[in-house]
């Protein structure tokens, strides 16, 4: 495990990572339009990785989110789970994870990632996740 993690912008200026999703690891597209009005959801599952980590969710209930794929509010299925970024130490997070037909790590992920900062180098097209000294 390490203290950061460097990303790069792939030929569509995306930034992927591989995140651990209730046991589950998933690759998933870093989507700063995903969010929800309490923040409480943080992660967006495809209906397969969704099932696949159902198993380990808990406290399952429908809710509304903007956004997601589409132009007006629509109910998704959300369950309560433990996230992380693969590889980086401390950045376990309780959250609810949606089912919503994509990998995507939204905003909220990162608002409740207590004690890292997250930096863009627009210039060279890298992310930095860094835990913060103590």
């Amino acid at each position: 495990m390490a203290d950061s993690l460097r990303l790069r912008r792939n030929d569509q200026n995306e930034y992927l990572v591989q995140i651990r999703v209730a046991g589950c690891s998933v690759d998933a597209l870093i989507d700063t339009g995903m969010t929800s009005p309490d923040c409480l959801i943080a992660v967006g599952l495809d209906s397969e990785n969704f099932t696949e980590a159902a198993t380990s969710l808990r406290g399952f209930r429908r809710t509304e989110m903007d956004g997601v794929g589409y132009e007006a509010t629509r109910l998704v299925v959300v369950g309560l789970g433990r996230v992380s970024i693969e590889g980086l130490d401390g950045s376990e997070i309780d959250t609810y994870v949606a089912e919503v037909g994509d990998n995507l790590l939204g905003v909220c992920y990162f608002q409740r990632l207590a004690g890292f900062e997250v930096v863009w180098d627009l210039d060279t097209g890298q992310m930095t996740i860094t835990k913060k000294p103590q």
